[in-house]
């Protein structure tokens, strides 16, 4: 007996449907990289993005039409990315490097942006949240925008098989727990191991 929609596993499901090529090659989502608001940057490129998705499980990409670097339009983290449930789009806004300039700061997001190796700075007049790595900033990007994204891909996408969280926080809360698992995949090692290529190939050009 075949099984139905509701007991095969995502995985299966995705693979049955992705659309492929001439040569039965997955097609992934379009990825569009805009340049970035002036003293912005994209933490993670196109190129990181193209290369991450396939190293993640098909199920999150399956059917996701594109993925688009845009530059920011409003204060930071306003959003810092959304995905669009009617056109399967994922937005990805740039980000200030390295200073990000507040007025004030909650603790709650002081402690979020700590855990993510940022410095926090207080003056008289404003909060600044200073990135000292790259790899930092992207790793934020990565784990907290971008995999938080395909989570909520993934509910809409499987909302006939599992049941669509019943309110904003609860699906909020899921797609935390999406990005949890898929920052957990080991996906991310690429960016560290391609940008350390590209910088020692500039060096040995240099």
């Amino acid at each position: 007996m075949s099984q139905s929609h509701h007991t095969r596993p995502t995985i299966q499901i995705a693979r049955s449907r992705f659309k492929r090529d001439q040569d039965g090659e997955l097609i992934p989502p379009k990825i569009i990289e805009r340049k970035p608001y002036p003293g912005d940057i994209h933490p993670i490129s196109k190129v990181h993005i193209s290369t991450f998705i396939r190293h993640l499980p098909i199920a999150y990409s399956y059917g996701l039409k594109s993925i688009e670097l845009l530059p920011r339009k409003n204060p930071i983290g306003e959003p810092y990315g959304f995905y669009m449930n009617d056109e399967k789009r994922i937005i990805l806004y740039s980000l200030p490097w390295p200073t990000w300039t507040f007025k004030s700061l909650p603790p709650h997001l002081e402690d979020w942006y700590d855990s993510h190796a940022a410095e926090i700075y207080r003056n008289d007049t404003n909060v600044e949240v200073r990135w000292k790595r790259h790899i930092d900033i992207a790793y934020f990007m990565f784990a907290e925008v971008f995999t938080h994204e395909l989570g909520h891909h993934h509910q809409n996408r499987f909302k006939r098989k599992y049941k669509y969280p019943y309110n904003r926080n609860a699906c909020e809360e899921s797609a935390d727990r999406h990005a949890k698992f898929l920052s957990e995949s080991g996906a991310f090692r690429i960016w560290h191991d391609m940008t350390e290529n590209t910088e020692q190939g500039a060096g040995a050009n240099g």
